[in-house]
């Protein structure tokens, strides 16, 4: 059983983290990426296209931009057909965390990968200075 990763996102988003997981794994071979609204408005056939080539009994985990976009809530439509993991929200720390792993992610490793991507996000800014002045402007 593989863990296999398609990245959904709008326009060439996905091709950058395609880009930057090759930096560090060059011959990746679990990664797959669609750039949803780019060739074709045909997004939920192209996330068909991708999930029917992969193996039946390995773990698919999709990852998409933004929660409420629309590659998102028509991903959300395939999932129980498919049965595959859904994550909105993507970022590089996650997305690397997935493709490393070699053995199956559990809905609970995958729970906890999520909130370790979370928790770098950081601004820095506050970090250094360690007390903002609440009356600062973002």
């Amino acid at each position: 059983i593989m863990n296999q990763i398609i990245v959904a996102t709008h326009t060439t988003l996905a091709t950058g983290f395609e880009a930057f997981v090759k930096f560090f794994m060059p011959d990746v071979a679990n990664l797959h990426i669609i750039n949803a609204y780019v060739d074709t408005p045909e997004f939920e056939n192209q996330l068909r296209g991708v999930l029917d080539t992969l193996p039946a009994e390995d773990r698919v985990i999709v990852l998409t931009d933004i929660a409420g976009g629309s590659v998102n809530q028509k991903a959300a439509l395939l999932m129980g057909e498919y049965g595959f993991k859904l994550v909105a929200g993507i970022n590089a720390s996650l997305l690397l965390e997935l493709v490393c792993r070699t053995d199956p992610i559990s809905d609970k490793d995958l729970a906890a990968a999520v909130e370790q991507a979370r928790g770098q996000m950081v601004f820095m800014n506050a970090l250094a200075l360690d007390d903002i002045d609440d009356s600062d402007e973002l």
